[in-house]
């Protein structure tokens, strides 16, 4: 069995990727508080968020995976996971129809329904694991109440990565789910974002350094202020709901690789804002360096 320690949009396109490669895999799901995916918006754009280098590098190729992905998990009759291309930048602001840069191949998906698909198809249990201890041939998980034993783990626990050693930590982010139509593809403009969610707006976000996961008012006023001199398709809409995510974010960039101490033990973690983005590339990435360990120590 392969762990996977995690179970939002990247732990489980990992647990999928490993599950259509043969291998069996049993997701470690803790559902706490603050987890990212909840309150993703989903958004597949390199572009709009001013990515450069092997950064802007990867961030196209996880993006040209994405409809594989999406026809993959739909394949499986879950529904579909609302993958979207079209991607809008307004110049200035307020944000006008005749003064915004277009991003076509670029687009989003909802992370919950990617979540929700790719977990159909892998056991998941509702444990936290508190520690993990290498042992002959495999890797040993430890929760409150019970301890598991697996060929090889990958944590994927957001910013609880840290947990385990790893140099993540949290960045708050506050979300708006507002009652006006949406404009017909995600918008970005004076560093906010206004992305289609069933027929709503959903604004986000916020960005702070702390644990902290309650609702903040001070936060909803900061997004609201302005608003209607920012998208003006957004004047009198009210909130119907406000969610927060904790991005992990590492400083050095996503870790994909081994585990720097943890024999058997692999990290998809430390994506920032763009774990729903990168999940695809990052479960091909974890995959093959999983594959081939296993192989190895089966020669």
């Amino acid at each position: 069995m392969i762990a996977v320690i995690g179970g939002g949009v990247v732990g489980a396109v990992v647990a999928f990727e490993l599950q259509r490669r043969g291998l069996e895999v049993t997701v470690f799901e803790a559902r706490l508080p603050g987890a990212a995916t909840p309150a993703s918006a989903g958004m597949l754009a390199p572009g709009p968020e001013g990515l450069s280098g092997a950064a802007l590098e990867d961030a196209r190729a996880a993006l040209a995976l994405w409809p594989d992905l999406a026809r993959a998990l739909e394949a499986h009759g879950r529904g579909s996971v609302g993958l979207r291309f079209g991607m809008m930048r307004a110049r200035s602001v307020p944000a006008h129809e005749d003064d915004l840069e277009a991003f076509p191949g670029e687009g989003w998906v909802n992370p919950l329904a990617v979540r929700d698909a790719a977990l159909k198809t892998v056991p998941v249990l509702q444990q936290q694991v508190l520690r993990l201890e290498p042992v002959e041939r495999g890797v040993r998980l430890h929760s409150a109440r019970h301890t598991h034993t697996a060929r090889a783990a990958v944590i994927a626990a957001g910013a609880w990565s840290a947990n385990f050693g790893l140099p993540v930590y949290p960045l708050r982010g506050q979300a708006l789910l507002l009652s006006a139509a949406p404009y017909p593809t995600p918008l970005y403009a004076a560093g906010r974002y206004a992305v289609p969610r069933a027929g709503r707006t959903y604004l986000g976000a916020s960005v702070r350094a702390t644990w902290d996961t309650r609702i903040e008012a001070q936060e909803t006023e900061a997004l609201l202020h302005g608003l209607e001199g920012i998208f003006p398709h957004l004047r009198g809409a009210a909130v119907l709901e406000a969610r927060v995510g904790l991005r992990p974010f590492c400083d050095q960039g996503p870790l994909e690789g081994a585990h720097p101490s943890l024999p058997g033990v692999w990290c998809a973690t430390g994506h920032g804002r763009h774990g729903t983005l990168l999940a695809p590339l990052t479960a091909r990435r974890v995959a093959d360096a999983v594959q081939q360990a296993l192989a190895a120590l089966s020669a």
